[in-house]
């Protein structure tokens, strides 16, 4: 009965959560972080099978020895052969400057606004990917957009296809945010991308 309760016991957001979508496998250990708890993820991290991202944040309070610790974090994060690296905020620079070794892609980004600009041109399908700084960094955030991002076309609008859109009568909104994601409507009733239900025209809807 204890096995089967430790078993069961649902994970924390921000603890060592893994979060599994259609295109993404996310560790968000985000809650907080220091250089021994940051590389006791990454080890985590090394056991995923596909390329391994590290997104990583600041980590505070850690005294006057704060950048040669992010520098350490960054080293040992290449030394155990994460593919990509992302630091985001001031002393994440010596994460990515640490990093920096061995053929690891390194990628560094003073807030984490320009990170969400760049992120869809650096995560690919498949990707591992750790999430991990001090609270003060808000990563949560990050993880949101991560688990959107994660999401395949068919699982974003599976509900809003669950019947044929006519057009005329689809939602302005819903519109604007297949637009946003490439998807347009076509006169001939098809869409660029497969999705589970087809736009309509009119004589088929009707």
């Amino acid at each position: 009965e204890i096995k089967a309760g430790i078993e069961n016991l649902p994970s924390i957001p921000g603890r060592n959560h893994i979060i599994i979508t259609d295109k993404l496998t996310i560790l968000d250990d985000c809650y907080n972080a220091n250089p021994i708890s940051t590389k006791a993820s990454i080890d985590v991290l090394d056991m995923a099978i596909g390329r391994k991202v590290a997104v990583l944040g600041n980590m505070g309070e850690l005294g006057a020895n704060e950048k040669e610790l992010h520098y350490e974090t960054g080293a040992y994060a290449a030394e155990k052969g994460v593919d990509v690296v992302c630091a985001i905020g001031d002393l994440a620079k010596e994460i990515a400057n640490g990093a920096s070794v061995d053929g690891t892609e390194v990628h560094w980004f003073e807030t984490k606004a320009d990170f969400l600009a760049e992120m869809k041109n650096i995560m690919k399908e498949g990707d591992n990917v750790l999430v991990k700084a001090s609270h003060g960094m808000h990563f949560p955030e990050l993880v949101e957009a991560l688990e959107e991002a994660g999401k395949t076309v068919d699982t974003v609008f599976s509900a809003a296809l669950a019947e044929p859109i006519r057009p005329g009568e689809s939602e302005p909104e819903l519109i604007q945010i297949l637009e946003e994601n490439g998807i347009f409507y076509r006169p001939n009733g098809k869409t660029n991308v497969g999705l589970g239900r087809p736009f309509l025209p009119v004589e088929a809807a009707s």
